[in-house]
């Protein structure tokens, strides 16, 4: 497992696991928590949820998921905006039974969305600040994205494998991609071992192009 240096020293892992719209389905509850375990089987103990995640449901799921292993896991969890103030982000805490440490500022950064390497990442790694790339695969868009698809097929990959690999490719970047189960958390860990190729970098900028100014910050 590759890790992440955060501000205070701590070191977390750099391949976590998001949970959004897990726990809320019956049906699929039992492989979900089933994927959970197998990540932090496979070493990938950081955990990203929230308690706007059904409601509270995912975060029901990832505590009956880490029972008696609590130790081995950096949880991260997420207010909602109304919780947002010193107290109510303490008593949201408290509900989560989530320790108040957090990873640094969560955003959508991903091929498709890389609208923060204009200013805002260069500003975070003056600071050392890391940053936790949500939507890594873009909700499944770059996974069905046909230029990725060819890619990744040249090659012997996956779309969702490229994907993370090329956010993987920063020491200060945090990936927290969503499987749902076994086969996509296994496809997706397999990313770790793949290095991107100073051409196939260049193919990709050619595919996906960095930002050429300043751009709001996406929200997604």
């Amino acid at each position: 497992m590759k890790f992440v240096t955060l501000p205070a020293g701590e070191r977390v892992p750099a391949f976590g696991m998001g949970t959004w719209y897990m726990g809320e389905n019956r049906a699929t509850r039992a492989e979900e928590m089933a994927t959970l375990r197998l990540g932090l089987e496979l070493g990938a103990s950081l955990i990203d949820t929230a308690e706007m995640y059904g409601e509270g449901l995912a975060e029901q799921l990832v505590g009956e998921a880490i029972v008696g292993r609590r130790d081995e896991v950096f949880l991260v969890s997420k207010v909602y905006p109304h919780n947002a103030i010193r107290s109510g982000a303490a008593l949201a805490c408290e509900r989560s039974c989530v320790e108040g440490r957090r990873c640094r500022p969560t955003r959508s950064s991903n091929l498709a969305r890389r609208g923060i390497e204009w200013d805002l990442l260069p500003s975070l790694r003056e600071h050392g600040v890391p940053v936790m790339a949500y939507s890594p695969i873009e909700r499944k868009a770059l996974a069905e994205d046909q230029r990725l698809i060819a890619f990744a097929r040249r090659y012997g990959m996956t779309p969702a494998q490229v994907a993370i690999a090329w956010l993987l490719r920063n020491d200060d970047i945090i990936v927290i991609p969503k499987a749902s189960n076994r086969q996509h958390l296994i496809e997706n860990v397999q990313a770790l071992d793949i290095r991107l190729t100073r051409e196939q970098l260049a193919e990709l900028d050619r595919m996906f192009p960095p930002p050429d100014g300043p751009r709001p910050l996406e929200m997604h």
